[in-house]
């Protein structure tokens, strides 16, 4: 089987804006220390294509947190997941 392709620069700079745009419009400000976090690794990503994998990204105050996949095969969409902490769940 051949290898698959990797993404494009320009794929990588539209996933991330994608994923960037939908935590703005989730209410998420720009300065909040996960949006920067997201913001960071997918600068990260989009300049040397190697995959990124992270379990728990913080974003206090929501009462969640962020599990970010961002993957370097092309066709393989990123993953931006958002979960409500436990501690949130039981009060």
């Amino acid at each position: 089987m051949p290898p698959r392709a990797q993404k494009t620069k320009e794929e990588r700079v539209r996933e991330g804006m994608k994923i960037l745009f939908k935590l703005k419009e989730l209410g998420v400000p720009q300065d909040n220390c996960g949006f920067e976090e997201v913001k960071n690794a997918v600068s990260r990503w989009i300049a040397d294509g190697l995959a990124i994998s992270i379990k728990k990204i913080s974003f206090y105050p929501f009462d969640r947190y962020g599990e970010l996949i961002l993957p370097s095969i092309s066709g393989v969409e990123p993953t931006m997941v958002l979960k409500l902490v436990p501690e949130a769940r039981s009060a």
